[in-house]
């Protein structure tokens, strides 16, 4: 599915709170994998979402991709991994499911995804609810795995900054004062 879909399916973006981030194919394709391990190397996960600095709107996180894929992107989710990325810590916290049937009482975790000091964004897990010596060990585990996920991302940031660095350079030749000959 979509990862538009998902974010409307939620509510959240009726709100203006949810959307998609803009990546290439190939990198969503990516996002998409390690997250999907990710999710199933850790028992208990009932979702997990990778969120994004959105590029065109400040401050806010867009979706970058939704695990497992038909299941939707929570209002809890997304307050763990922004607060993940306010403080540049992870968080777990619990409340109720509200995905599900409102009744279930879930762990949230949020870990920022940090480059160069700076956070980009941040992973949401919902999992079954664990005792504080399985969460440090779930957190060891999620901060062990981010790492091929920060690789990906980050050759996502160095092709883009590469292609435009080309760019600028393309545009200062053909914008000098050439003697052409005639």
């Amino acid at each position: 599915r979509e990862l538009d879909e998902i974010a409307e399916e939620s509510g959240l973006a009726d709100q203006g709170e949810c959307r998609t981030a803009a990546l290439a194919p190939e990198t969503a394709a990516e996002i998409a994998r390690w997250l999907e391990w990710q999710c199933q190397m850790l028992a208990g996960v009932q979702r997990g979402v990778v969120f994004l600095n959105s590029r065109s709107r400040a401050g806010k996180l867009d979706i970058a991709g939704v695990w497992p894929p038909e299941r939707k992107a929570s209002r809890a989710l997304r307050n763990s991994a922004e607060r993940a990325v306010a403080e540049r810590r992870s968080v777990i916290k619990k409340a109720l499911d509200e995905v599900g049937n409102g009744t279930e009482v879930l762990d949230y975790v949020g870990q920022p995804l940090m480059q160069n000091g700076k956070a980009i964004g941040a992973i949401g897990l919902a999992l079954d609810v664990r005792s504080e010596a399985q969460r440090r060990a779930v957190m060891q585990l999620l901060e062990w795995g981010i790492g091929w996920l920060d690789v990906t991302l980050e050759q996502t940031t160095t092709s883009t900054n590469a292609g435009i660095l080309l760019a600028h350079e393309a545009i200062e030749q053909l914008t000098r004062d050439f003697p052409f000959p005639i």
